[in-house]
């Protein structure tokens, strides 16, 4: 395998990105093949550092490759195939309303919250709201029932800091095989054909 990120020879003009270019094996008179498997999941995984959690998730990559004679010193094929199950772990935090707010409550809060409907139109001379708690008439039914979906708060934390935390896994799955045919036409010739497909799905 060779990749190339910069100074492409003529043959691929305006290339974009990186070129990569694959060799693929060859068959060979003798039947050969090899199979391997490597994987972790949360238990060989670290803790993040700032959740010191670690969420759900596994990788596994597995396959196989075989390749031998159809017609001795004549034709020949080679194949592989690799399965890759990529589960990654993931955790989510974010910045909810706490369940006093979610009901007009912002006594905790340092900002102080003003009537809308009192003082000037520019905004000058309004008046606070007792204790900074917005009446319960006062809170709009839209926003009661967006605020009626969010999850509870798992984290305990300053106001303005993060207080809610997901863990959860990413899921992705994806499958691909190469496939290849040699006629040795003569010694000195030779002719290939090759075929390869790629497929994912989550």
């Amino acid at each position: 395998m060779n990749i190339s990120t910069s100074a492409y020879d003529a043959e691929f003009g305006r290339a974009g990105g990186a070129i990569t270019n694959v060799t693929l094996k060859s068959g060979t008179n003798t039947l050969k093949g090899s199979v391997f498997a490597f994987g972790n999941n949360e238990s060989t995984n670290a803790p993040g550092y700032f959740t010191h959690t670690t969420p759900p998730g596994d990788y596994l990559q597995s396959g196989f490759t075989l390749g031998g004679p159809i017609q001795r010193n004549k034709l020949f094929f080679f194949g592989d195939y690799q399965h890759i199950r990529d589960n990654a772990g993931r955790t989510t935090r974010a910045v909810i309303p706490p369940a006093a707010y979610r009901t007009g409550d912002f006594s905790a809060s340092p900002t102080t919250i003003y009537d809308p409907l009192t003082g000037n139109a520019d905004g000058t001379g309004r008046t606070p709201f007792p204790n900074n708690i917005i009446p319960a008439d006062r809170i709009s039914p839209i926003a009661r029932a967006i605020l009626a979906n969010l999850p509870a708060p798992n984290v305990a934390a300053a106001p303005g800091q993060p207080n809610y935390q997901l863990d959860y896994a990413r899921v992705k799955t994806t499958e691909s095989f190469d496939s290849k045919l040699n006629w040795q036409i003569e010694p000195a010739r030779s002719d290939f054909r090759r075929a390869s497909a790629f497929c994912a799905r989550s």
